[in-house]
């Protein structure tokens, strides 16, 4: 019984072992090599041996490059890296792989003293946790044209020495919160030429010794306050041909304070290619400019009176709208206020506790402009308060004093006054021209007779004769009078005397 025991025991053994060595995974791991060639590829840095190998999924390296300073290996058929036949490579330091679609972790244990690591292919579409596991002293990886969509967080964990770290020209989207943890040794992160939409508060909070993070060509739209938190050391910010419309203070710019006066530890700021809005959100430029060897590029497209200008050029000098904390605004009922926010994405609080975040429209009563300022289009009574402009997280106010005077009243008193003066005025301009122009207009009719006698005819004067020798004039006014009129053309007074004789003297 115990024999046969042995015997079933032997044959069970035997299956097993069978359908292990008839494994697919088994046989590419371990059986057959790569084919290499010697390189001198310059590109690796090292002159030492060099080779390039082109390998199947799972192969492994021939012997006599297992003590090789410098690789460069492509596999085909995509595969995917995993470290199945246990090879080390003591002397390797320069590592270039292409050709694959996924890292498994713990595929690179045997490759402890690799400092430099080149990923090339366009299929690496996610980055998972502790893939990097192992390389204890890498310095640089570029992971360039890679495919890369996400990056998980933990994804670059176990690289204490990394320093530069390049993911330049993928399709990253989104950055987790702790997709860059651990990297405590990190002075350049290339992220240019991604998707990313949006930068969050954290996203960097544990880069504190980066100097130059390059986030240009992307479709950032928005960035909250607090997306650098943590970036003390940064000297470079890049975030040109994005879609940017406004750049909130960053944090990292302010260094320790020393004898009460900040340190200024970032120098340069690229912002062109953005459609800047030059409001009052980034008048902090204004402070920054006046440090010595401060860089900031970027050229401003609204509001329509600064287009084109650079940002030096709008903020070389204080925004005089940009009002301080605190400042008392008096409007006059029925004006407009206007309240400007030096805040970006800022939202509003109003005095009766009420928030807006959302652009209005214009026929609203308030109304939260695309620059953020806050309209009120006809102030009342009931408007004066204190307005409150946050920040979205929360961590930074400015307030508002508004001050809407009620519509001023007159006393009884003073209506009687205004009526009083207003009397004479009219006596003064209406009535007193009226009854002076009718006086004169009676003292012109009088002196003139109801029945004028007829006029004896007077000796001719060659002064004032026609060719037959007539006194034409004297005539004319003759027969004028004796038609009833005063004057050639007039009418004949109806009261009063006329003094012929004194006419005649008049007419001559």
């Amino acid at each position: 019984m115990a024999t046969l025991n042995i015997k079933i025991w032997k044959w069970i053994g035997f299956v097993v072992c069978a359908l292990l060595v008839a494994s697919p995974g088994k046989a590419f791991s371990c059986e057959g090599e790569c084919k290499c060639t010697p390189s001198s590829h310059t590109a690796l840095q090292r002159d030492q041996v060099i080779g390039k190998c082109v390998c199947r999924e799972h192969n492994f390296l021939p012997r006599e490059y297992a003590d090789a300073y410098a690789l460069e290996v492509e596999y085909i058929d995509h595969a995917v890296l995993g470290d199945y036949c246990g090879q080390t490579f003591p002397h390797l330091l320069y590592l270039n792989i292409s050709g694959f679609q996924y890292i498994l972790p713990g595929s690179f244990t045997g490759h402890r003293k690799v400092t430099h690591l080149r990923l090339l292919h366009e299929f690496m579409h996610v980055i998972e946790p502790n893939v990097f596991t192992g390389l204890d002293l890498l310095e640089k990886l570029w992971a360039d044209t890679c495919g890369i969509y996400v990056l998980k967080d933990g994804a670059f964990f176990g690289l204490p020495k990394l320093n530069t770290l390049s993911l330049s020209n993928n399709s990253i989207w989104s950055i987790h919160e702790n997709s860059f943890s651990n990297l405590s040794s990190l002075v350049n992160l290339d992220l240019s030429k991604n998707e990313i939409i949006e930068l969050s508060k954290g996203h960097f909070r544990h880069l504190s010794k980066l100097q130059k993070l390059n986030l240009s060509t992307n479709i950032i739209k928005h960035i909250e306050r607090g997306a650098f938190q943590g970036l003390t050391s940064l000297r470079v910010l890049d975030l040109e041909d994005n879609l940017l419309k406004v750049v909130p203070q960053p944090k990292f710019f302010m260094g320790e304070v020393s004898q009460g006066a900040p340190s200024f530890v970032t120098s340069q700021v690229y912002l062109h290619g953005n459609s800047l809005q030059c409001y009052c959100q980034m008048s902090w430029i204004y402070n920054c400019i006046k440090i010595d060897g401060f860089i900031i590029e970027g050229t401003c497209s609204t509001p329509t009176e600064v287009a084109g200008q650079t940002l030096r050029q709008v903020y070389g000098t204080s925004m005089d709208q940009c009002k301080p904390n605190g400042t008392v605004i008096n409007v006059p009922s029925g004006a407009k206020a206007e309240l400007p926010c030096t805040i970006a994405y800022a939202a509003w609080l109003l005095p009766d506790g009420t928030k807006i975040t959302e652009r209005g429209q214009y026929w609203d009563e308030l109304f939260l402009t695309d620059n953020n300022y806050l309209v009120i289009w006809n102030t009342k009574r009931q408007h004066t308060g204190t307005y409150v402009c946050q920040s979205p997280d929360g961590e930074n106010e400015l307030f508002y004093n508004v001050v809407v005077p009620e519509k001023s009243g007159l006393s009884v008193g003073m209506w009687a006054i205004i009526g009083s003066v207003a009397a004479i005025v009219v006596v003064v301009t209406v009535i007193f021209p009226t009854v002076a122009y009718l006086r004169r207009r009676r003292r012109s009719y009088e002196g003139l007779p109801d029945n004028v006698p007829q006029p004896q005819p007077i000796p001719p004067d060659n002064d004032h004769c026609d060719p037959e020798g007539n006194d034409t004039y004297q005539n004319n006014f003759v027969q004028a009078i004796n038609n009833g009129s005063n004057s050639p053309g007039g009418s004949r007074p109806e009261h009063g005397t006329f003094k012929y004789n004194d006419l005649l003297k008049h007419v001559h």
